[in-house]
């Protein structure tokens, strides 16, 4: 596997678990590309039993090392054969869960090997070499999905409610707006021209298109970005047709704008901002501030 040179020690016998709240365990610590196992055997006259303890290298948020003599609980039965001191230690793992698990590894070197490899596993930048991209549930047939709901099977639903409205290939290859699909639903009194000089005059190329239609009410949801205002005041007449188009015959509509209206404002010296009152009369502006992520 891609990951197996970062794997200085695979195995280790004897190595003592401790974790607040539970008995410690003894067993085999195994290295997995992702994981570390203990396995540990029921001990007669103890109170430990047969268990397997998984984690994930990912689940770890900083590894400690220690090292310690005991060469001082040697029986002298060992040092009447000449075998002198010899040092083992522990590998603090804090995870990212707060919880905190020290294994104790009767082997100084070991213990080292343990701690480089875990250190180099938690801490992979490359995100395909996660866990998720390797495993491989035996037995699991995955199935293909669900359908997806493409633009033309919403707009065959919206042409049996309105004719009002057309499927428009203006982005095809994505060359009106990198952002939007390739068909878009859009008034039918617009042209694919106008759509074009519309998308010029909003950030990202992203104009008015339709995202929702409520078949009682025939009210219409439609996205958008800021309108390229700017200090001197732009205006787009495709921009404002599109939008009066999209009305369908109802007086009025209003433009939910989710930036603090303060926000929205100061956005005009930087070639943004927000639609014209005295272009857009048909339309209110509400300012309803939403908290941007990423």
């Amino acid at each position: 596997m891609e990951l197996s040179h970062l794997i200085q020690t695979s195995q280790v016998e004897k190595v003592r678990v401790c974790c607040p709240l539970m008995p410690s365990v003894t067993g085999t610590l195994c290295v997995s590309s992702h994981h570390l196992i203990l396995s540990a055997q029921a001990v007669e006259d103890t109170k430990q039993e047969k268990c397997e303890l998984w984690l994930l290298h990912c689940a770890v948020d900083s590894v400690e090392k220690s090292v310690h003599n005991i060469g001082m609980l040697k029986s002298k039965e060992n040092n009447k054969d000449g075998e002198g001191g010899s040092s083992s230690g522990t590998v603090t793992l804090k995870c990212k869960d707060l919880q905190v698990i020290q294994l104790e590894i009767p082997d100084m070197e070991e213990t080292f090997n343990v701690a480089r490899s875990v250190q180099a596993l938690s801490s992979l930048d490359n995100i395909s070499l996660s866990y998720p991209f390797f495993f491989r549930p035996a037995g699991c047939k995955l199935g293909k999905g669900w359908s997806r709901d493409t633009m033309e099977n919403f707009y065959h639903k919206l042409k049996a409610e309105t004719d009002a409205w057309r499927l428009s290939d203006v982005n095809e290859n994505f060359k009106v707006c990198p952002s939007y699909p390739e068909k878009i639903i859009v008034p039918l009194s617009c042209s694919d021209n106008s759509l074009k000089r519309a998308a010029a005059f909003r950030q990202g190329r992203r104009f008015p298109v339709l995202s929702y239609y409520h078949s009682r009410t025939r009210s219409v949801l439609l996205r958008s970005a800021q309108p390229l205002v700017g200090p001197n005041h732009h205006f787009s007449e495709d921009d404002e047709n599109l939008l009066n188009a999209a009305l369908m015959g109802q007086s009025h509509g209003f433009i939910i704008d989710v930036r603090y209206e303060q926000e929205a404002k100061q956005a005009r010296s930087s070639g943004g901002g927000t639609e014209n009152k005295d272009r857009y009369p048909r339309w209110s502006i509400l300012y309803r501030s939403l908290e941007r992520y990423g």
